[in-house]
C-alpha cells in the first residue's frame, strides 16, 4: 500500500523550519555578505583598541631591531604589507620585503612615491602594535633583492629625528599622534601660534581628517576641492597681531603649476570649548585657485 504525503497539510510547519534555519545562519554569519577586506581593516583601525601604542623611538629600536620584520597598516585605507628594518639611527629605515608588498605601498600612494607623510600601524612579529609615520619616497641604498623598490623609505616613531639634520620632524609626529589616538588632545592643548603652523603643516601633506580638525566649520564644503589644488604649501613667517589674528607668509605651489607663488595675508582664529580652530573662510583664497 502506498503512503501519500499531504505536503500542504505540512506547509506551515515546513515554512517555520526554513525560517528558523535561515535565521540561524544570519547570527552565524555565514551568508552574510563579505566586505571588502580594506573595508573591514579600516573600521576596526577606527576603533580605540587597534590604535598604535604611543612608544618613544629609543624603545621602539630595542624592539624593532635591524632585520626584524613586521607589517605596516595605512591608517586611512587599512591596506598592509610586509617590510624589513636595514638600518637607520634616528629613526628605522625600511624596505619592503617582495615586489608584492611594493605594490601594495604604491597603491596607499595613488601609484606615485611622494614624501607625504602617512599615519600607519606597525605590527611586530611579537605582536606589539606602535604607532608611526611613513614617508613614501624610495631613496638610498637598498639590499633585498627582486623587491623591485630602489632604495629604503623612511619609517618614524615618537620623538624620532631626520637622519640629515636630527631634529625631530613636526609633520611626522602629527601622523604618529593619529596613529595612537592622541590627536585631538595634542591639537587641542596647542598654543594659537603653534596651532596656525600645525594647520598648514597638516594641509601641506593632503591630510584631509587632521585640516578638518583644525578647521572651522565654515566653508568645508569645498575642503576636498581646495586641498586637491594644492600641491605644496610652505609657511616661512607667522608673526601674531591679536588673541586670534596672525599674519603669515606662504609659499605655494597649485597642483598642475610648477611656479612656486608667495601669499601674504591674514588667518583668524575661532576659539571652542577645547582649544581653537582655524577660520577656513580667512585662508580659503590662497587655496581654490592659482593666482593668474
Amino acid at each position: 500500500m502506498e503512503m501519500v504525503i499531504n505536503l500542504a497539510r505540512y506547509r506551515t510547519a515546513i515554512i517555520c523550519g526554513l525560517v528558523c534555519l535561515l535565521l540561524a545562519w544570519l547570527a552565524a554569519g555565514r551568508i552574510n555578505p563579505e566586505k571588502p577586506a580594506d573595508e573591514k581593516a579600516k573600521q576596526q583601525l577606527d576603533s580605540p583598541q587597534e590604535w598604535g601604542e604611543f612608544l618613544a623611538w629609543p624603545e621602539v629600536k630595542g624592539i624593532f631591531p635591524r632585520y626584524a620584520r613586521a607589517t605596516i597598516t595605512d591608517y586611512e585605507t587599512g591596506k598592509s604589507f610586509r617590510v624589513q628594518r636595514r638600518a637607520g639611527s634616528g629613526h628605522a629605515d625600511v624596505q619592503p620585503l617582495t615586489a608584492g608588498d611594493t605594490a601594495v605601498m604604491q597603491d596607499i600612494y595613488q601609484g606615485k612615491w611622494s614624501w607625504r607623510r602617512r599615519a600607519v600601524i606597525v605590527t611586530l612579529d611579537n605582536g606589539a602594535r606602535i604607532a608611526a609615520s611613513m614617508a613614501g619616497m624610495p631613496h638610498g641604498s637598498g639590499a633585498i633583492r627582486g623587491n623591485r623598490f630602489n632604495g629604503h623609505f623612511c619609517l618614524h616613531f615618537r620623538d624620532s629625528r631626520t637622519h640629515g639634520s636630527a631634529q625631530v620632524d613636526p609633520a611626522h609626529q602629527m601622523m604618529i599622534w593619529k596613529a595612537a589616538g592622541v590627536l585631538d588632545n595634542r591639537l587641542a592643548a596647542m598654543p594659537p601660534t603653534e596651532l596656525v603652523t600645525a594647520f598648514f603643516t597638516a594641509l601641506n601633506q593632503g591630510d584631509a581628517t587632521i585640516v578638518c580638525g583644525m578647521a572651522s566649520a565654515t566653508g568645508q564644503n569645498k575642503l576636498a576641492e581646495d586641498i586637491k589644488s594644492i600641491q605644496s604649501i610652505k609657511l616661512d613667517s607667522v608673526a601674531q597681531q591679536s588673541a586670534i589674528s596672525f599674519q603669515v607668509s606662504l609659499r605655494v605651489q597649485y597642483t598642475g603649476n610648477s611656479r612656486i607663488f608667495s601669499q601674504h595675508g591674514q588667518v583668524l582664529l575661532i576659539p571652542t570649548g577645547s582649544g581653537w580652530r582655524v577660520n577656513y573662510p580667512s585662508v580659503q583664497p590662497w587655496l581654490r585657485a592659482s593666482p593668474l
